[in-house]
């Protein structure tokens, strides 16, 4: 094992970005430097601009990723089992839970992706086309901001807030970016209700239970997802974002729903 990715795994523990920090001045390497100028080069490269965030509900069909196949995407997860039977690709794919990583991660080396944005402790990933970053868990969370406080990153290079959802990661990176529209698509949260949680097109088994799956009988899991949504709601209306929500259907009513089709 090379020291790199031992180094990362050991970071793994080390969830806060002071941690962090400190183990990184603790071990003398550069991986949590270099992983900082990496991700400071897209600062408010598609300022003023709008992208579609896509996740895995569901409701998604082929015929709304192609609706949007011309536009800026964000994309996370399962979306790559979708992709031998398309040949669109997201401008950029988010993956942020460990179980998902793991079940995942093969797909996601072989996959033809231009920026994949990974959480740093994964130093399993060694492919050009990765952006890791490095993520504030919800314990952390807790400790810095109150019990049942969640926060909105407006650095990415330092750190991205974990929450219940990857689409709460990469609502962080849009708006880093610079996007000042953003629409959902696919966000269904519809997991107390159904047993069918994503997308024919892509969907399949995690190889261990993530915390989420753990949660979703009593409720708290989604509870959790709209919380996050309330805080990228509140940030996006201070800092002169919007953000919309294109799902066909779903529960999701934190953000005003918009027609796709009206917006082409």
């Amino acid at each position: 094992m090379n020291d790199k990715i031992r180094d990362s795994k050991i970071a793994h523990f080390c969830r806060g970005i002071r941690d962090k920090s400190l183990y990184s001045k603790k071990i003398k390497n550069n991986m949590f430097i270099e992983s900082s100028d990496l991700l400071k080069k897209f600062k408010g490269i598609h300022e003023g601009e709008r992208c579609f965030i896509i996740a895995t509900g569901p409701s998604l069909n082929m015929e709304d990723i192609n609706m949007i196949s011309n536009e800026y995407t964000f994309s996370v997860n399962s979306i790559i089992k979708m992709f031998n039977n398309t040949s669109w690709r997201p401008t950029y794919y988010c993956i942020s839970d460990r179980n998902v990583w793991n079940t995942l991660h093969t797909e996601v080396e072989k996959a033809d992706l231009d920026y994949v944005f990974f959480e740093g402790s994964y130093g399993e990933y060694n492919n050009n086309n990765g952006i890791p970053f490095y993520q504030c868990s919800y314990p952390r969370f807790f400790e810095l901001s109150g019990i049942g406080s969640q926060i909105f990153s407006d650095d990415i290079s330092r750190v991205i807030y974990a929450g219940s959802t990857v689409v709460y990661t990469v609502l962080q990176i849009a708006v880093y970016m610079g996007f000042k529209k953003i629409y959902l698509l696919g966000t269904d949260c519809n997991y107390s209700i159904s047993g069918n949680n994503y997308s024919t097109l892509t969907n399949y088994d995690l190889k261990e239970p993530s915390a989420a799956r753990k949660t979703k009988e009593n409720g708290s899991f989604v509870n959790n997802i709209f919380s996050d949504y309330y805080c990228a709601k509140d940030f996006a209306k201070n800092h002169g974002i919007e953000i919309y929500n294109c799902t066909r259907g779903g529960m999701l009513e934190v953000f005003d729903r918009i027609e796709l089709e009206s917006l082409f």
